[in-house]
């Protein structure tokens, strides 16, 4: 009876699931990823059958199945074959990180290097999403997920298009395998976290951050080690952002908390790339590193708004292009997919669907329309607009070419940008660089701007990190005018880390004075630049009056009225302050300072000086050692620079782009 009566559901069943297909209940757009899944089909059709008396949970599970084109995961069996990796990874990180970081580092970097020679792993094969997932994993994820929505106060009442985005998907990205990840975190911290409608959402975000405090950002092996699930980014005890962001993905939805991955694709003023998780809660979002550390959250949207980030570390001024939101969901239109264009003249970041723009979201944006003065090479309807990095230029957004133009949209400003066409993996030029200014205006850098007598420089980069001391030194610093009676009036404070440019700083006294001192917040000055103004422009003749002593014989005071920022000046001041004589009676409307930088010019390198002329880089000279800086004569105006080091024993240091004005270098 038993035997008869499961096999009688078994027939049921199976005619139930004929009948729905037979009665085209599904949507064009289901039908397609139900015959992509192949034999896999009949474990999708169970889930729609599973939920065919449930509308919101039915919509869910369409909504996952019709978006599973274009998602990956790892198979079993190469996770598998690294298990054995990860458990002696496991081993290594409880004897050694916690005492001997680099030592854990380096051990795992080794047995990395062996597992390599040995051709332990091979490589890492995927399979498509809707190949791979069974109806009993999805039914318990979109419950579970279904669950935590509603049990969460901070979001129980978000949108179910929210919902399906940033909550329903289990799917987080092709680093990791699937597994009961969710369901795990889900049974280990349910109804812990964001109870409370009284509590900061962001507080309640580091608590959860601060579970996982123990995996760090480690580069192991210039991150060509894989985490393949959760358990792995654990047993390592660290990975790169895009692991960690994974995993905070999966535990964060598994909370009930819409969450995902956003990314910049090249950073327009360092070199490299990032990605960060954002909370997307109602209008707002919360972006955060993906790693935990304390009260990061004003740092972080700060970083990512384009206003500039000095006050945290020395790590320099992060400019952004572009902002991309990774989604579950298909987007064709970022993507050059479907719109005519071979597969191979689509660079690879337009080749992925699975993304929006949301720039503006973040920071003001500028739609930019270009001349293209190259001519593009045939059957080309798109151009890109790209960012300087050091593996060379990077598109990070595409335009459709029209009337010899091309509109590129929601552009991050103050960034210097190369328009190019793309053609069977190579970059062509298509108009000279432009600089996005940071009201928006376009500066086009053809080099045929009023000619610079001199260009002085003592950097190919600005490595804020070795710069730290010189830039946070003149924090707490402030300047006054000394009237008859020896009375101080304050015309400006220094508070912070300084950025590597002229920054001026409004005076409001509006008193006349002669002579000018420097409280200093220690017996310390290190500067690149000092200069005053008022309203009929610089004021020259300025002389330092104060006994000073210098710290390098290749340096003296004069440098910090000689108008170029590169050059720059380090001394002691036993009385903590610096006095300084204008020269004659003066109302100063504001005072200029910039920071000391050191030099990189090295002893055994040579050093050539480049500008971007038709479509290339052409060579204004080499120069070697002389002193702590460089001096070219007679450069183009208006044009795009990039000193490079040429050099067999010295550090080899990667080079950026610099604008070059009135002897101010600009760092690009």
């Amino acid at each position: 009876m038993i035997m008869m009566r499961k096999c009688l559901m078994v027939f049921v069943s199976g005619a139930l699931l004929c009948l729905l297909v037979s009665c085209n209940k599904y949507s064009k757009g289901v039908e397609e990823v139900l015959s992509l899944a192949g034999e896999n089909r009949g474990e999708l059709e169970k889930v729609l059958l599973h939920y065919q008396d449930d509308g919101s949970k039915l919509k869910a599970a369409e909504f996952l199945i019709l978006n599973m084109v274009g998602h990956s995961v790892p198979t079993s069996t190469s996770v598998e074959r690294y298990k054995a990796f990860y458990q002696r990874c496991d081993s290594i990180r409880d004897e050694y990180k916690s005492t001997h970081r680099s030592r854990w580092i380096a051990l795992i970097d080794s047995l990395w290097d062996v597992s390599q020679a040995g051709k332990t792993f091979g490589t890492v094969h995927y399979v498509p999403l809707q190949k791979a997932i069974t109806a009993n994993q999805m039914i318990v994820e979109i419950d579970q997920a279904f669950e935590s929505w509603k049990e969460n106060a901070s979001t129980d009442k978000c949108s179910f298009e929210h919902f399906c985005e940033y909550i329903l998907p289990f799917y987080r990205g092709s680093s990791f395998v699937l597994d009961d990840s969710r369901s795990r975190f889900y049974q280990l911290y349910k109804r812990r976290y964001f109870q409370d409608r009284a509590k900061l959402l962001t507080d309640e975000a580091d608590s959860v951050l601060a579970l996982y405090k123990n995996i760090d950002f480690t580069s192991f092996n210039g991150s060509g080690i894989p985490a393949l699930s959760t358990e792995a980014l654990m047993q390592m005890g660290g990975g790169s952002c895009t692991e960690r962001g994974v995993f905070n993905s999966l535990l964060f939805s598994a909370l009930g908390m819409p969450v995902t991955v956003d990314f910049v694709p090249a950073w327009g003023s360092q070199n490299g790339s990032h990605s960060w998780n954002v909370l997307v809660v109602g209008d707002k979002h919360y972006a955060f590193d993906p790693f935990w550390g304390h009260n990061k959250w004003e740092h972080y949207n700060r970083l990512y708004s384009n206003t500039g980030m000095y006050d945290f570390n020395g790590q320099g001024e992060f400019r952004v292009p572009k902002v991309y939101r990774k989604t579950y969901s298909t987007h064709l239109e970022s993507s050059l997919l479907g719109k005519g264009v071979e597969m191979e003249d689509i660079p690879p970041l337009f080749r992925n669907f699975k993304k929006k723009d949301v720039s503006s979201d973040y920071f003001k944006t500028t739609d930019v329309e270009v001349l293209l003065t190259e001519n593009a090479p045939e059957n080309t309807t798109y151009a890109y607009l790209c960012v300087f990095n050091v593996e060379g230029w990077i598109p990070v957004q595409f335009g459709e070419i029209a009337d010899g133009k091309a509109l590129f949209r929601e552009m991050g400003r103050n960034i210097v940008y190369l328009p190019v066409y793309y053609k069977k993996g190579s970059l062509l030029p298509a108009a000279p660089p432009l600089c996005l200014k940071e009201d928006g205006s376009v500066l086009v850098l053809d080099g045929m701007g009023v000619q610079e007598d001199s260009l002085v420089t003592r950097n190919v980069v600005i490595q804020s990190f070795r710069n730290r001391e010189y830039l946070k030194c003149m924090s707490g610093t402030s300047i006054v005018s000394l009237n008859k009676n020896r009375v101080e009036d304050t015309l400006c404070a220094i508070s912070g880390i300084l950025p590597v440019r002229r920054t001026a700083y409004k005076v409001n006294v509006g008193r006349v004075s002669r002579f000018v001192r420097i409280n200093l917040p220690s017996d310390s000055i290190a500067l690149g630049e000092l200069g005053f103004y008022n309203s009929q422009g610089k004021i020259e003749d300025i002389e330092i009056i104060s006994p000073l002593q210098s710290l390098s014989e290749h340096e003296s005071v004069e440098v910090l009225f000689d108008g170029f920022t590169s050059t720059g000046y380090r001394g002691k001041s036993k009385k903590k302050y610096v006095d300084i004589d204008l020269g004659g009676d003066y109302e100063v409307e504001h005072i200029v300072v910039v920071p000391y930088v050191m030099s990189q010019i090295l002893r055994n390198s040579t050093y050539e000086l480049f500008y971007w002329k038709n479509g290339d880089w052409e060579s204004l000279g080499e120069q070697k050692r002389s002193g702590t800086d460089l001096l070219f004569e007679n450069v183009p105006g208006d044009a795009l620079f990039r000193l490079k080091q040429k050099t067999e024993k010295d550090e080899k240091i990667k080079e950026r782009i610099f604008l070059y004005k009135n002897g101010e270098v600009i760092w690009m």
